[in-house]
């Protein structure tokens, strides 16, 4: 019987490849995720990561709207955060990464002030 499909059978499922980014993400809350970071971290190869999960990851690596809003205003605009378990409540993935933003968001704001504070 031959191959249906050409190319080597995949190791690992798209689900396991999202379990894995979520781990490392919450293990580096507030670091650029890159496909060598994740390769040493998992143990997957880059090209797996780069092949199966480029959308997700440029999207956690993209800034904060939060911070863009920020320069533009001198208030501290952050979201509800009763809002944003109400609507994302049945989606945890989506809720954790929701609120791994603000916390980077947060570190970030903390990270300008005390170099604001020493300069």
């Amino acid at each position: 019987m031959t191959k249906k499909t050409p190319g080597k059978p995949r190791t690992y499922t798209i689900d396991q490849l999202d379990a894995m980014l979520l781990q490392f993400v919450q293990q580096n809350p507030n670091t650029q995720v890159s496909y060598m970071s994740l390769q040493k971290a998992t143990g997957v190869g880059r090209n797996t990561w780069a092949r199966n999960m480029k959308e997700k990851i440029d999207k956690i690596n993209q800034p904060s709207p939060i911070i863009d809003h920020l320069q533009a205003t001198d208030s501290l605009p952050l979201p509800n955060i009763a809002e944003l378990v109400h609507t994302l409540y049945p989606n945890k993935d989506k809720l954790i990464e929701a609120l791994y933003q603000v916390n980077r968001s947060l570190h970030k704001f903390y990270e300008q002030a005390k170099k604001n504070l020493s300069a």
